[in-house]
């Protein structure tokens, strides 16, 4: 035999062992009588049943993503199973000294938004807000809010909001039930990539790390209410909210950061704290009107 490396000698005995596998196959009298076509559909049959790939004669396809929680961390996060009660929300706030104005507002962090409605989060929001922020604030429509059409705006409000969520652990993927507006959020932990454009809920993925749960948010279309109750944001925010249990396990202290680099000219963060629900608590459905919503905006 001449001399070979070792990428030419893998190929000559994969050969080999392909054609030997299908001389003893039913597909060898479908080489000699059948169409081209019909022989590559019975050969991706054949292969799929039989598991060619584990001679590693193909390609070997991806295998299902494996859970990635450890036993120790899936029982630290187990402990934040069970229904909760938002309690006490402290609103977005910005650094204690004041950033500079955005190029092109000096000034204009003392005005308001021209929009009615509006609490003291959205107006400390608006101080922290780029001229391209403020500028889609300013022409916001309240009408057009998620909030005002029986619908979620997303974190960080969904979060926070004074309503029950049920948190429950399967596999690899926390759900968490919101109460409003019947919101269910998956998170997970196998580190899997979003798929799909963009939505209002986003894409969470989950880590776990002495004793503090945390989860980032990703991959969410740009909306009104996406900074705080009304505040927009845009497509390039992301939100990251860190989980741990008060020391009796019968209380949550969450911190939430907001990153929107188009409509922010820094970060915001606010803090929210939840107590465990009395037992048999169950989040049940929200009843929505979206016309009656708006009603207050006559």
């Amino acid at each position: 035999m001449k001399d070979c490396d070792a990428g030419t000698l893998q190929h000559m005995v994969g050969t080999r062992l392909f054609k030997l596998a299908i001389h003893n196959s039913p597909l060898a009298a479908l080489t000699r009588t059948g169409s081209v076509l019909d022989w590559v559909i019975l050969a991706r049959m054949w292969v799929a049943v039989t598991g060619l790939t584990g001679l590693g004669l193909i390609g070997a396809v991806a295998p299902a993503q494996a859970d990635q929680l450890s036993t120790e961390d899936r029982a630290g996060i187990e402990r934040f199973e069970g229904v909760w009660d938002v309690r006490s929300m402290r609103p977005p706030r910005g650094p204690r000294n004041r950033p500079p104005a955005p190029p092109g507002n000096a000034g204009a962090a003392s005005r308001a938004p021209k929009v009615e409605g509006l609490d003291g989060g959205d107006r400390r929001v608006y101080q922290l807000m780029t001229s391209e922020g403020r500028a889609a604030f300013d022409k916001m429509d309240p009408r057009d809010l998620p909030t005002n059409n029986c619908r979620s705006s997303g974190v960080p409000t969904l979060a926070a909001v004074p309503y029950s969520q049920a948190w429950s652990l399967e596999g690899d993927v926390l759900t968490i039930h919101h109460e409003e507006f019947d919101t269910v959020r998956e998170i997970y932990f196998d580190g899997r990539p979003a798929a799909g454009p963009p939505t209002q809920l986003g894409h969470a993925n989950g880590s776990f790390s002495g004793d503090v749960l945390r989860i980032t948010t990703t991959h969410m279309k740009a909306s009104l209410g996406a900074l705080s109750r009304n505040a927009p944001g845009s497509d390039a925010r992301s939100v990251t909210e860190r989980y741990w249990l008060s020391d009796d396990g019968q209380g949550i202290n969450g911190e939430i950061t907001v990153d929107d680099p188009v409509f922010l000219s820094r970060s915001i963060t606010l803090r929210v704290n939840l107590v465990r629900a009395p037992d048999r608590t169950e989040v049940l459905g929200f009843a929505c009107d979206p016309e009656a919503s708006r009603r207050h905006l006559e």
